[in-house]
Order: C-alpha cells, then structure tokens, then sequence
C-alpha cells in the first residue's frame, strides 16, 4: 500500500520527502546531513498531523489522482482492519512496522496537497549568479507525518503568513489534528527527530553588489574552460558591477585561496567580485547529539547517577541490578545491543556527521557510560575487587572496544570537561 501510494503521489516531490522503509529506520535519516545546506535559514516550522474525530476528505482526494472506486474501497477496507489491530498490539504493548506503514499511508494525499503550495516557495539554485536579489523562500523536508520547513526571511509576519496557510490548509480544510511550531534557529534549539537543530551561526545576509565597476587584471586568466582575455580586456577594460556572493575574508578573485577570476558563466568571462564583510551567508542548520535526554534515559535505566548539573559533569556510572543474575555472555550482548544501536542512530551511515566536534564529544560520553556500567555488573557478577581489574580481564570484550570487529567511531576525550554541554541542553 505505501509503495503505490508513494509511486503516485511523491514522484514529482521526491526530494522533499523522505520513505519510510525500514532499513531508513535502522540505519539514521540522511535528512540530517542534508540540513546543514540549508543556508541563511532563519525561522523554522516545525509541525505534526493526526487524526482527528471529524471524518476528512478523503474520497475526494483520492479521486484527483486515483479515480477507481475498487482501489478507495480497497484502501478502506485495509484501514479499518489496520486500526483494529493496531488498537490490539496497544493494549498488548507490541509494534508492527507494517501497521505503522498503513497509517501513514493515509497522509499522502494531505501532503500531497501541502506539497502543491509549498513547492511554489522552495527556493532553486541557479546554475549562474541572477542580476537581481534572490526573494524570501524556503526549504521544505517530511518524513511520514512530519514536517519541517526552513524560511530565509527576518520578517517574522511571513512565517506568520504562512503558519496561517498552512492550518487553513491542514486544520479547516482538511479536519487533521495539527501541532506547528516556530522556532527562531538563531535564538533557540529545537528537537527534531531526536536530533536537536541549532543554527550554525553567522550571518543572514543576501548578496551584496558593488556600486563601482571593477579593472580586470591584465595577468589573470578565466575559470572553467572559459574563453580567453580579448585584446580590450586585457589592456584592464571596465565591465559592469555584478552581484557577488559574501563568503568573508580579503577582496580576492574566484574561489577560495585562489588567484584567478571566478566567471559568470558567459562568453567572455566576466569576473565576479567576492565582497569581504560580516553579511555571509554561512548559517546553516547544525545536528546536535540530545545529550541531556540520553543521560536521563540512561540514569531511569539504572546505569548512571547524576550529582547537581550536568554541565559539572558529576555522573557516577552503576551496576544494572536486574542483569547480575543473568549469564555473562548475555550482559555482555545486552550492553552491546545498547551501544549499537546509538551508534547506528547518531553515528552510522545516514546520521548525524562525524565531522561535528559536539556530537563526537557527547557520544564518547555516553560510550564512557556504558562502558563503565557493564564493568560495574560485571564486577559485582564475578565477584571482582575493581573496575580497573574488569577492564584488564575482559577489555575486548567490553561496548565499544576500539577493535577490528566493533572500531570506536570516534577518538577517546582525553579531557572530558572541555565539552560544552550547554549545546545539547
């Protein structure tokens, strides 16, 4: 059902949107290394859809792009079936992806139609620089009934307009219960997927255009293959102002740390003027590893103990009590399983990049915790004097061991206090 849902609804959206395949959910969301391209983004929407009581307009969606009265009984058959096993599995505790795949199946024609308004606003990249000002738009990701929108505006009364179109959209049009959000991603952090979003820093500037014409240098060449100085560009003569994009740093031709003229792209090969200033657009979206909420999972857990802030770094690791009766090889497994799958989560292929200083830090925290806590049970199950004996005795062995079959994917922290816990709280 999500496969034809998918191959009628999102093939003209595909790069807005996100599948829900179970190898995505298992291996981390690529999305995150996507959003640090967000750039200059200012404002973000962060929002939600449910269902609600009132019955929405489902047939009449479904008959714009499916008209067939066999697949819309079809699919409304397999909703109810879905829904009372789905009711089943809650009272028992238990989760099936297939019926989680059914359910938000159901938003596809919704988001179908919230892509349509969006899809007018996303911004495109030109392949060559405009001569005009790029306006205000936004970029656009969903993942089943999640959404997030960045908008590259100041003006808060935009993110109010549209904030406003889409729960006219949504709520009023629809009947789908709605939770939207506005996050400043300059001021404020936000969790997302379980991943905080914080703004990179920098600027929010757009492109800056010089008002005097600029002397091309009689020595310098052309980039890109382009066509070669004539005699009149040679001798230094004047060409018009151009827009230029402000990366920062002293005046210099072409890109960074070279000498020769960058080109617009055009016969002749006009030079582009790169302007120094603090109007860089450099602000991007940056992943953050939710290092409070892990330390709280894990202190519920019984692995750890926490003495005041966390910003003092007073964590005790502790034996897991319920594990000492266990065998040794399955408190070994248990720990490992723990340790796999955070790092599968926020370190694996597709997840938060490793290049993020923070998030290696705040992982190695959690490393160390749980590497601590399974010598602390593993002390208490052999009847061992001390940690530092544990680790002598069964140091292969032990989560998150730098070898060949299960490598560190970061270095050991030395000095753990010289990460700024401030960024994940």
């Amino acid at each position: 059902m999500v496969r034809i849902f998918e191959t009628i609804y999102n093939m003209e959206f595909s790069p807005y949107y996100y599948p829900i395949y179970p190898w995505n959910l298992k291996n981390g969301f690529s999305i995150f290394s996507y959003l640090s391209f967000w750039k200059k983004t200012r404002w973000l929407l962060k929002g939600d859809i449910g269902m609600s009581k009132k019955k929405g307009p489902w047939g009449a969606l479904l008959k714009k792009k499916i008209n067939d009265q066999q697949f819309e009984d079809f699919f409304w058959k397999t909703l109810k079936a879905e829904h009372r096993i789905l009711k089943l599995q809650k009272e028992g505790g238990k989760k099936n992806m297939r019926v989680f795949d059914i359910f938000h199946a159901a938003f596809f024609p919704f988001f179908y139609e919230l892509d349509v308004v969006l899809k007018k606003k996303v911004i495109k990249t030109p392949s060559f620089p405009k001569p005009k000002l790029e306006k205000s738009g936004i970029y656009f990701f969903r993942y089943a009934n999640t959404f997030l929108i960045g908008i590259r505006t100041r003006s808060k009364r935009s993110v109010l307009d549209l904030q406003n179109t889409i729960r006219f959209l949504l709520e009023e049009s629809f009947n789908l219960k709605l939770n939207l959000e506005i996050i400043d991603a300059k001021k404020e952090k936000t969790l997302f997927l379980g991943v905080i979003l914080k703004s990179k820093g920098g600027s929010f500037g757009f492109i800056k255009q010089r008002n005097q014409p600029q002397k091309r240098p009689p020595f310098l060449r052309t980039l890109w293959g382009a066509p070669p100085l004539s005699s009149a560009a040679a001798a230094g003569e004047e060409h018009p102002p151009r827009l230029q994009k402000v990366w920062g740093g002293p005046p210099f031709w072409g890109s960074m740390g070279d000498s020769r003229p960058a080109t617009a792209g055009g016969a002749g090969g006009l030079p582009i003027h790169r302007v120094p200033g603090p109007l860089a657009p450099r602000s991007g979206i940056k992943t953050l590893v939710p290092l409070k909420r892990m330390v709280e999972k894990l202190e519920k857990q019984g692995m750890c103990k926490t003495f005041g802030s966390l910003e003092k770094r007073k964590i005790i690791p502790l034996r897991k009590t319920p594990w000492i009766n266990l065998k040794l090889s399955i408190i070994k497994k248990k720990y490992e399983d723990l340790w796999k799958e955070i790092k599968k989560e926020y370190a694996g292929w597709g997840g938060i990049p490793s290049s993020s200083a923070s998030s290696a830090s705040a992982l190695n925290l959690v490393q160390h915790i749980i590497q601590h806590s399974a010598a602390c049970t593993i002390m208490n199950k052999m009847k061992i004097s001390s940690r530092k004996k544990v680790f002598k005795k069964y140091k292969k062995e032990l989560p998150g061991y730098g070898g060949r079959k299960n490598p560190l994917p970061f270095k050991r922290i030395k000095n753990k206090t010289s990460l700024r816990v401030q960024d994940f709280i």
